[in-house]
């Protein structure tokens, strides 16, 4: 790939970085800083370089192709698996901080991010650090996300999307960030790639510390209408759930049971055992955040973009978020008014699931519960500010090294200004910034829980 936007050379930078990595012994909660900004090398042979680049698979569908996103059996989900397109490992080195990883598996990742990346020259990686060297780790983490964040100007949807959740009790990735360089010798030296997301890992061991125990599964489905009853073949299921490890029978069992139950159980049947299989007070709060942050490229519409683990000890789906670089209203793809979405009826078509599930009372007042206490907590608005102007001051110095229309857009939008020449990010329509995003939408929330509460109340 052409590195069309390369800077090479000595450059004065000041990184807001209070440590250096202090590999093993550094503990994630000093390297996962929304205010620091860790300096990346990664080094390539020309050969790994060339290994980055997407090869071209061929496959089958076991039963009927339900999702747009849905890759041929055994692929990677996703606009670019669809294609056949398949992303493989490269051996490389990386160095953050003063710690250099040697032999580190390194891969491009991404969906439509990664088809804007290679306009820009800025494609998002994936690292495992022990796949080749057992046991190598950064801060406990075996596995790191590297986004590009071209779909954000303001580079803050998934950090502060991210801690939002979390805010909410719901189990979510941390995140800090980075300024990627990228030396291929013979071709380019420390090559500058610019401003990137760091993004934590879903794995064992972020089960073990959320949920006491890594004996769960995670599945990441691509699915419009989730647990939709294909049959009793789990093969219909295994690649639009996508399970991270090979499900035992029982853990298929559960998916299909509720897959029948939500399909074909009646109301009653519905009601009573949907909490056998769903945590509702997690959805709950899952949903009042995705709902709040008009979260649209996920399991409001396109039905990609989650995490669904299966608790090993209870037995029940938690959710969890994934992607969230057009979080904050900016999917222009829906088309509506992203601040004032209905907070009772979020979802786009039909959505056999959340309809089925709003309709239960125990969860309805679990979730506007939620929303109403939320609102009087961690979504006013004046917490944000803060927020936003301390991360910009964080990771604005590599902002102006990578480009001075990318810094013209970022200012814009840490001040809060509507910026139209930003339509080619959000499907055509403008970007709307943050601290603008969640004062209309903190507004439009509390209007709908006083309708929301009134109506009960008469009832």
């Amino acid at each position: 790939m052409a590195l069309n936007r390369v800077r090479t050379g000595a450059v004065a930078w000041s990184v807001v970085v209070t440590a250096l990595v202090g590999g093993a012994d550094l503990a994630s909660k000093d390297f996962f800083d929304n205010t620091k900004v860790w300096p990346v090398h990664f080094t390539f042979t020309a050969e790994q370089y060339g290994g980055l680049k997407p090869v071209r698979k061929v496959g089958s569908v076991a039963g009927e192709r339900l999702s747009g996103f849905q890759a041929p059996d055994g692929l990677r989900n996703g606009i670019t698996g669809s294609q056949g397109l398949h992303f493989e490992y490269v051996h490389a080195s990386v160095s953050v901080g003063d710690v250099a990883l040697k032999d580190v598996a390194v891969r491009y990742k991404g969906n439509g991010t990664y088809r804007r990346g290679v306009q820009y020259g800025k494609v998002s990686f994936k690292t495992d650090l022990n796949k080749y060297v057992a046991g190598q780790k950064l801060a406990d983490n075996t596995k790191l996300n590297f986004n590009n964040s071209v779909s954000d100007v303001s580079w803050m949807n998934e950090a502060l999307g991210y801690r939002l959740y979390r805010d909410a009790g719901v189990p979510a990735a941390r995140t800090s960030y980075a300024r990627v360089f990228v030396t291929v010798p013979g071709q380019f030296n420390r090559a500058y790639q610019g401003l990137y997301v760091i993004v934590e890992d879903l794995d064992d061991r972020f089960a073990e510390q959320h949920f006491g125990n890594k004996d769960g599964v995670f599945f990441k489905p691509v699915i419009p209408t989730p647990f939709q009853y294909l049959g009793e073949d789990w093969k219909k299921y295994n690649q639009i759930y996508d399970p991270k490890r090979t499900p035992t029978e029982q853990e298929k069992r559960r998916v299909i049971d509720l897959s029948r139950l939500v399909t074909n159980g009646d109301d009653a049947a519905f009601t009573a055992r949907v909490g056998e299989f769903v945590d509702l007070d997690e959805f709950a709060r899952y949903m009042a955040v995705t709902v709040w942050l008009t979260s649209y490229d996920g399991i409001l519409d396109s039905g990609q973009n989650y995490y669904l683990y299966l608790d090993a000890k209870t037995q029940k789906f938690q959710f969890l978020p994934w992607d969230l670089d057009r979080a904050f209203g900016q999917f222009g793809i829906f088309r509506g008014n992203a601040q004032t979405v209905n907070i009772l009826e979020p979802w786009l078509g039909e959505n056999r699931f959340l309809q089925r599930i709003f309709r239960v009372a125990a969860f309805r007042k679990l979730y506007l519960e939620h929303l109403d206490a939320f609102s009087k907590t961690i979504f006013k608005p004046e917490r944000f500010g803060p927020q936003v102007d301390a991360i910009a001051a964080a990771v604005r110095p590599a902002i102006v090294e990578e480009s001075a229309v990318l810094l013209g857009r970022f200012d814009a939008a840490v001040a809060g200004k509507t910026m139209p020449d930003t339509l080619d990010r959000n499907f055509g329509l403008p970007h709307i910034p943050i601290k603008t995003f969640v004062a209309g939408r903190w507004r439009s929330v509390v209007e709908q829980l006083e309708r929301a509460y009134m109506i009960r109340s008469t009832r």
